[in-house]
């Protein structure tokens, strides 16, 4: 049987980059990352029969210092540098410190400038310092960064890796007899008249770039609610998806929302998709054996809220073990668009890795209007939902291919994601998504868990409210007004570090032992967050 993930993907662009419309004063700095030895990557991936790599980490230590100003005016300055791996499909860009200044930009392109990444402005700036972006289908990348001349401060965009992608990313012309992308031609568009009564269950499914130790798997996954009726965003996939990711990889990994062709025709190129992407997550929990011993799951909460224009769905769920009489699994195969596959009789009890009993449940896919849909590489940690629209099993692997279309499927259990799994508190489900102890069973899926909730987790937005501080420039002492109820309260110096934490803060004051220099304070709780400048004097 062969686990279902799969490795790489690509992101939203918006505005263009100065120098598209401005001749610049200079070249940009080259700098030629050595690619890795494709033969013995293949005979990697050849004795991996569980995993379906397509993509590495190469070591890249490249820092802002190393752009070159290529233009200035009594306006705007403007530094870029040109990153080149030969023979790369795709390159995508991780970053161990990321931090744009107010009134900076920085984008990613590629030669011809047919493909754009951002703007990447301070609002990007992530707790932690780390940043990535998705690929880019070329082996030569541009990173432009501009600012008004008012910006005294430089970015800290320090790019420790280049991920390089090596096979199964290229965008198929959509003249071929294959879908959008690089899933099998079985598979058929969520929105065919199959996914007709699953428009909920669509908007929660979602595409995942995860990085596991210097390499790059798709998966899929599903936006879940939970009883406390709260918007945190919880995402439930599969353990061998990250089996051996850091919370730093975990940082860099990437969430694609509403990543869907618009009708049942194949859309002709990516920019046809409305989609959202949002990267960085935290671990919550997971099985940690891979469905080899257990049912296989792994909850993350990703790191920044939902916006409400997003427009998704939070999943209901049922953990009573109860057997589903039919239903569906909404997926991304090969990273591809949302596709749909339909079970039409109930599924079994079963095991997956013959050690333990009853941990999945085993589907075989019908027929339908459009085709005979099945599961791929990129489809593990999909959602399988039963008759009433709630999930109940997440994707392990399987046989089912397109060239053998009754095989079976195997999905690890809801039931024995909630409590079988062990005891720990990061071994289980029931303690996130029952967190009150309800003993709920069923829990329905919702558009907006968190309307009618006073100071719902949506962010407040740094226009609706801000904290008060000063002196500002400060000598040491600072006060501090207007914090929300147990909020928290980091500082950041200018490489991106943390330098003073204080969780569930409540005093006014704070006494600062910090060197002179640009600093960083925000505050945040469950419902705000907003950064401000300090300036410390010597």
């Amino acid at each position: 049987m062969m686990a279902l993930l799969v490795g790489f993907g690509a992101q939203a662009q918006h505005m263009s980059p100065f120098s598209f419309n401005t001749e610049l004063d200079k070249e940009p700095t080259r700098a030629e990352i050595q690619p890795p030895e494709i033969t013995s990557i293949n005979l990697e991936d050849e004795k991996n029969e569980f995993s379906y790599r397509f993509g590495i980490a190469l070591k890249a230590n490249i820092e802002f210092k190393d752009f070159k100003q290529v233009y200035s005016d009594g306006d705007k300055k403007v530094w870029q540098i040109q990153i080149e791996s030969p023979s790369a499909k795709g390159l995508g860009l991780y970053f161990d410190q990321f931090l744009i200044p107010n009134g900076g930009e920085l984008f990613v392109f590629t030669d011809d400038k047919k493909q754009l990444l951002g703007p990447f402005t301070s609002a990007d700036n992530i707790d932690g310092g780390t940043f990535a972006t998705s690929f880019l289908l070329a082996d030569k990348v541009i990173l432009e960064y501009s600012a008004p001349n008012w910006v005294i401060e430089k970015p800290i965009v320090d790019l420790e890796e280049v991920g390089y992608f090596y096979r199964d990313v290229e965008v198929k012309p959509v003249n071929l007899d294959r879908d959008f992308g690089d899933s099998d031609p079985c598979e058929i568009n969520v929105n065919c008249s199959e996914g007709a009564n699953w428009q909920n269950q669509r908007d929660a499914a979602v595409r995942i770039s995860f990085r596991d130790q210097g390499s790059f798997y798709w998966c899929s996954g599903t936006i879940m609610n939970n009883t406390a009726g709260g918007c945190t965003p919880y995402i439930i996939s599969a353990d061998h998806c990250a089996e051996s990711s850091t919370s730093s990889d975990f940082g860099q990994s990437i969430f694609y929302l509403n990543y869907q062709s618009v009708d049942c025709n194949n859309p002709p190129g990516e920019g046809a998709i409305n989609y959202t992407t949002i990267t960085g997550c935290s671990k919550k929990a997971q099985s940690t054996t891979a469905g080899d011993k257990d049912s296989d799951f792994l909850l993350i909460e990703l790191n920044d809220t939902i916006a409400k224009s997003t427009d998704i769905y939070y999943s209901g769920w049922d953990n009573s073990g109860d057997i589903p009489t039919s239903g569906v699994s909404i997926h991304h195969p090969a990273g591809d668009v949302k596709k749909i596959s339909t079970y039409g009789a109930a599924a079994v009890s079963d095991t997956y890795g013959g050690v333990k009993n009853n941990t999945h449940w085993r589907v075989n896919w019908v027929t339908t209007a459009n085709g005979h849909a099945v599961t791929e590489g990129g489809s593990s940690g999909s959602g399988m939902f039963d008759q009433n629209g709630r999930l109940v099993g997440t994707l392990t692997g399987g046989a089912a291919t397109c060239n053998s279309q009754t095989a079976p499927d195997y999905y690890g259990k809801f039931w024995h994601h909630w409590d079988q799994d062990d005891t720990a508190a990061d071994r289980r489900l029931d303690l996130y998504l029952d967190p009150n102890s309800t003993g709920t069973k069923t829990l329905d899926g919702t558009r907006r868990p968190c309307q009618g909730h006073v100071m719902s987790v949506d962010r407040i937005s740094e226009d609706d409210i801000k904290f008060r501080m000063f002196p500002n420039p400060s000598n040491g002492i600072l006060e501090i007004k207007r914090i929300p109820k147990n909020a928290n309260i980091k500082i950041y110096n200018q490489l991106g570090k943390v330098v003073f934490l204080r969780s569930n803060y409540h005093r006014t004051s704070i006494s600062l032992d910090l060197v002179a220099g640009f600093y960083l304070v925000k505050v945040s709780s469950s419902v705000y967050s907003s950064t401000q400048k300090l300036i410390v004097k010597p």
